[in-house]
């Protein structure tokens, strides 16, 4: 399993396919197998870099704290590590964030940013959500999938698809506990 420590943080990270690096940066519910999909149609046409950032599913869980800056220099340093002086950044959600924020600091090792479902500020809405998700994941972690899915899809999207959140439960290894 390839992996990378940063001061004491090891990182889990994957890279398939040929040509330009690209980087693949996580949502907040995502790991690397998340992006397998967008993966299989890049790899032929682009180096396809993804890591799990610090506390998602196969990197370390510090005890302390982290910020979005913490997992910008992660990111540098792997990028680093790999030889990896500019790249194509694609973040989706959180990774959209922890993009904006690597090209801010340094343009210079950006081909291209694209961002996904993702904000440049946060605002009370966004507060209370985060909330109310770290909430979910400090006493019930295994129904911060759906606190998050409303915020994610649209009712209406949620019931016209049926199996999404099976398939998103499925996807981040966990599962829903027993209803008594």
């Amino acid at each position: 399993m390839p992996e990378f420590d940063r001061n004491g943080v090891r990182l889990y990270w994957e890279s398939t396919g040929q040509g330009e690096p690209l980087a693949l940066l996580n949502g907040i519910l995502m790991t690397c197998p998340s992006w397998k999909l967008q993966v299989r149609a890049l790899a032929p046409q682009f180096h396809c870099l993804l890591h799990d950032f610090r506390g998602q599913l196969q990197s370390s869980k510090p005890h302390s704290d982290w910020t979005l800056e913490d997992h910008v220099e992660d990111f540098r340093a792997l990028l680093d590590h790999l030889g990896i002086e500019r790249c194509h950044v694609v973040g989706t959600s959180y990774g959209g964030e922890v993009g904006m924020l690597f090209a801010a600091r340094w343009p210079q090792r950006v081909r291209s940013l694209s961002v996904i479902a993702s904000v440049s500020e946060l605002g009370a809405d966004i507060d209370k959500h985060v909330l109310d998700w770290r909430r979910a994941a400090a006493e019930a972690p295994d129904t911060l999938y759906r606190t998050m899915l409303p915020t994610t899809f649209s009712d209406a999207f949620v019931a016209a698809n049926p199996c999404l959140v099976e398939l998103g439960l499925s996807l981040i290894h966990i599962s829903e506990p027993t209803r008594r």
